[in-house]
């Protein structure tokens, strides 16, 4: 089984045929009133204990406001239909700084990957897998949400606050300032920030494959430490 990072949340590959498989078993075994009820508290469960094998939290997207602790609003000057409110992802690094790298007031806060990946920038001889890595401020109070450039077609900054598992875990959870894209797994590209995924593996998302700018290129993207 694989972590499929959806908006919203990384739940395990195929989960219709999970819950199609369970409600067979259940009904077999209790009423329509007893099933629903399991059903009932089996959600209950999760929502209060979302580190279930089966379920796992992943950064909100598709709001026209910050999310978690991030002060500010994307969309005091966008219109909804516009990226930088709609699109609900962070911008990536380089279009800050001009490297795809974390900048110097934020950590590596996690990691998921795409494995479809057929564009011609970074990573384009990688078997269609890239992995993408949430760099999060270490001082929340250090950033106001707002859009690249101050451009409503282009993504956000600083808006969402959520923090992966998989990286600096002992860390808060604070704002993620943007992105950042590498070729290697994250665990093997920066050992003493990152750890490998847990049974299930690491949480994908293909949909992100799409998610491409100018700036993420070989020549932008410094070698992994020790390689």
């Amino acid at each position: 089984m694989e972590m499929v990072r959806r908006k919203g949340r990384c739940t395990v590959s195929q989960p219709g045929q999970i819950t199609n498989q369970a409600s067979r078993k259940l009904s077999k075994r209790v009423s329509r009133r007893g099933f629903l009820t399991r059903a009932a508290m089996t959600a209950a469960a999760l929502a209060v204990a979302p580190t279930s094998p089966f379920i796992r939290p992943a950064t909100a997207t598709h709001q026209c406001s910050n999310s978690g602790p991030c002060p500010g609003s994307p969309c005091s000057q966008c219109s909804s239909g516009q990226t930088c409110c709609q699109d609900g992802y962070t911008a990536f690094c380089c279009q800050l700084t001009g490297t795809n790298v974390c900048p110097s007031d934020t950590e590596i806060g996690g990691y998921w990957k795409c494995t479809q990946y057929n564009g011609n920038m970074l990573c384009s001889n990688n078997n269609g897998v890239r992995w993408y890595l949430d760099c999060n401020m270490l001082d929340i109070n250090d950033c106001t949400c707002h859009c690249v450039d101050q451009d409503c077609n282009k993504r956000r900054v600083c808006c969402n606050g959520f923090k992966y598992p998989g990286c600096n875990p002992a860390s808060p959870v604070t704002c993620i300032k943007c992105r950042i894209v590498r070729c290697t797994k994250p665990w093997d590209c920066f050992p003493n920030q990152c750890n490998p995924p847990g049974p299930h593996g690491a949480c994908r998302n293909n949909d992100t494959c799409a998610h491409d700018v100018g700036c993420l290129t070989n020549a932008n993207t410094p070698a992994c430490p020790g390689t």
